[in-house]
């Protein structure tokens, strides 16, 4: 399922302009009528040892500072200038992350929900859910920078975990990473 998140506060707090989930909070603005937060992407899914399909996302600043969402080839929604402080995201982004997330009502209980295919990194292709080909555009002129640094920072790596970035020459896979996991099914999670 896609969502989109802002935070002004460094996830300090929530609210109207301050940051949110998608259009609970006043800030993200939806411009498109067929792909918006809350929904599944992609028809037919992948499944798990069969074939894979791709969601291509990308964010990006414009030239009033505003920072629009693309999913799928077609820009989806935006994050005007007015909610981030000129020295900060208004100006430029200085990090970036790429990560599986779920949610459980019943948190802080382990929860059971399945992230990815509900296959821990080690499963591989066709089984763990993953990344691959990040890339950071470093100008207007549409000059990339692949990224394969990092590492998980996953709770307990028994019911999610992430592997270690890779790399390749390879145009189709520049860079990736595996993750995933069933969540607390038996597993013990804390």
């Amino acid at each position: 399922m896609l969502f989109v998140y802002y935070t002004t506060t460094g996830y300090a707090s929530e609210g109207d302009g301050a940051g949110g989930y998608n259009q609970v909070q006043v800030g993200y603005v939806q411009t498109s009528n067929t792909i918006f937060p809350g929904i599944s992407l992609i028809s037919p899914t992948s499944s798990d040892g069969g074939s894979q399909y791709d969601i291509e996302y990308l964010t990006m600043k414009d030239g009033n500072n505003d920072w629009w969402i693309r999913v799928n080839g077609e820009w989806i929604g935006r994050y005007p200038k007015s909610l981030f402080h000129s020295s900060g995201l208004q100006d430029q982004a200085d990090m970036y992350q790429w990560y599986g997330e779920i949610y459980d009502g019943n948190a802080p209980s382990p929860t059971s929900t399945d992230l990815g295919s509900g296959q821990l990194p080690s499963a591989g292709w066709t089984h763990a859910a993953y990344f691959r080909n990040v890339a950071r555009f470093t100008n207007n002129s549409g000059s990339n920078a692949f990224d394969a640094t990092g590492a998980g920072n996953e709770q307990d790596a028994a019911c999610y975990a992430t592997d270690t970035p890779s790399t390749s020459g390879d145009p189709t896979w520049q860079n990736w990473a595996f993750f995933g996991g069933p969540g607390d099914e038996g597993a013990g999670c804390n």
